[in-house]
């Protein structure tokens, strides 16, 4: 039995987030790799520039996975550099009030 969770986040910028991200991994690479070849220390900027575009890479799967999950524990909120899980019984313990706009 698989259990489906509902999955609030918004697709388009998902990918839109990380095809940016990948379009800086091909960037740095591509500058670690065409930068001067003939120079004494185009391996540790080689490195580097791999290192940074790895990164990137890491970068782009995190940004798809951002979003909200309901799952029968409570709430699973997925930002980029954390995730937090809220539980239903504090969530059931909030007090939400409607703002109202005085005009």
């Amino acid at each position: 039995m698989t259990a489906e969770f509902r999955v609030l986040r918004s697709k388009t910028w998902n990918v839109a987030g990380a095809l940016v991200c990948l379009v800086f991994a091909a960037l740095c690479e591509g500058v670690g790799f065409f930068d001067d070849p003939q120079a004494a220390d185009h391996e540790v900027g080689l490195i580097f520039w791999t290192g940074a575009a790895a990164l990137c890479v890491v970068g782009a799967v995190r940004v798809l996975v951002v979003g909200i999950i309901a799952t029968p524990k409570g709430l699973t909120v997925r930002e980029l550099p954390r995730t937090t899980k809220l539980p239903w019984t504090w969530l059931s313990q909030l007090n939400v009030l409607i703002r109202r706009h005085r005009r």
